[in-house]
C-alpha cells in the first residue's frame, strides 16, 4: 500500500482555542507559565481538553526540568524524532533549544543522513550516536534490536539515563504523532 500524501494545510484539524477565551481554564495559567508567557499553537488546540493538557503539562515540565538527561541532550534527541517522524514543526521548536544548549547547526544539517549520523564521530559524541540510533529505532520500527539497545547501555553512565532515554524517546513520539494527527504546521518560524 502506497503512503498516502501529506496534507499541507495552513490551519490546523479543528481550530485552536482562542486565547481570550481561556480565563476559566485554570490549566492554560500552567501552560503559560511553562511555556515563559505565551502558548504555540499545540496548547491552543490541547487546550480543547483541560484534563488531557493538565496531564501533558506535568509530564512535559518534568521531562524537560527533571531527568537525569543533559538539555542539549534531550533536545536532541526530540529533533531526532521530528525528523524521523516527518514533523517539521516538533524539529522548528526544539533545534533552537538544542542550539543554545550548545549543539552545533551542523549536527543538525547532517540529521538529514540519519544513518551516517549513527557512525559520525567527528560530529557526534558516542551518546548522540547511540541515543539518535535508539529515538530512530523506537520511532521508525518501534522493536529496538538488542545491539542498539546495548550501545546506548554502553553510551549511558546509568539505569536511570536509559530509562530516562527511552520514557523520552516514547513521549516525544507522542508529541510527533499528536502534531501529525492534527496538521498543526509551523508558520513563518511562529509556532
Amino acid at each position: 500500500m502506497a503512503a498516502p500524501a501529506k496534507r499541507k494545510s495552513k490551519m490546523a484539524r479543528i481550530a485552536l482555542c482562542r486565547e481570550n477565551d481561556l480565563g476559566a481554564i485554570a490549566v492554560a495559567d500552567a501552560v503559560r507559565e511553562r511555556r515563559g508567557g505565551s502558548f504555540l499553537k499545540m496548547d491552543l488546540l490541547m487546550l480543547h481538553s483541560p484534563t488531557f493538557t493538565k496531564g501533558w503539562n506535568d509530564f512535559s515540565r518534568m521531562l524537560i526540568a527533571d531527568l537525569s538527561l543533559p538539555t542539549r541532550l534531550s533536545q536532541f534527541v526530540m529533533c531526532v524524532i521530528g525528523i524521523a517522524n516527518e514533523v517539521d514543526y516538533q524539529v522548528i521548536s526544539h533545534a533552537p533549544r538544542f542550539l543554545a544548549a550548545g549543539g552545533r547547526q551542523a549536527q543538525l544539517d547532517a540529521l538529514k543522513d540519519m544513518p551516517a549520523t549513527f557512525a559520525d564521530e567527528a560530529l557526534f559524541d558516542q551518546q548522540e550516536r547511540a541515543a539518535a540510533r535508539l529515538a530512530f529505532e523506537m520511532t521508525r520500527n518501534v522493536q529496538v534490536q538488542d545491539d542498539t539497545f546495548q550501545a546506548a547501555v554502553d553510551a549511558f553512565e546509568s539505569s536511570e539515563n536509559i530509562v530516562d532515554l527511552v520514557g523520552l524517546i516514547a513521549a516525544y513520539n507522542m508529541v510527533s504523532r499528536f502534531v501529525a494527527a492534527f496538521d498543526i504546521q509551523a508558520e513563518h518560524g511562529r509556532l
